[in-house]
Parts: C-alpha cells; structure tokens; sequence
C-alpha cells in the first residue's frame, strides 16, 4: 500500500515539476555571393563499406543561399 502512495507522488511530482515551456531564438541568415571551392579529393572512412577516396570532386558554384 506505502509502495503505491509513493509511485503516485513521484509520478505526480515529475510530471508537475518536469513540464516547462519551450522557447527558441528565430534566427534566419542570407548569403549573397560567389561560393568558389576549388576540386579536392574527398577522403570517407565508413565502417559499412570501409574507406573510399573519390579525387578531384568538384563542388556546385552558389551565387545567393538562404536559411531559416
């Protein structure tokens, strides 16, 4: 019985003191101008298909990006 009275309050206690609004920062962001990232070797290390470099990957030229 003591077993059962204790669960109830610790489970209302969480419940009531675990409850807290969320709140987050808006945050938005933009880019405007050329992306110029020259070709490289791009180098993986995976553990399901083991390691793998792929050479002289190039990159797609951006002129505006954005975010929010």
């Amino acid at each position: 019985m003591i077993k059962s009275w204790v669960l109830a309050i610790a489970l209302v206690t969480s419940i009531g003191l675990g409850a807290r609004p969320a709140a987050a920062e808006w945050f938005a962001d933009v880019f405007a101008g050329l992306s110029l990232t020259q070709s490289h070797d791009l180098k993986l290390s995976d553990r399901g298909i083991g390691p793998a470099t792929y050479e002289d990957v190039d990159f797609e030229l951006v002129g505006i990006s954005a975010r929010w």
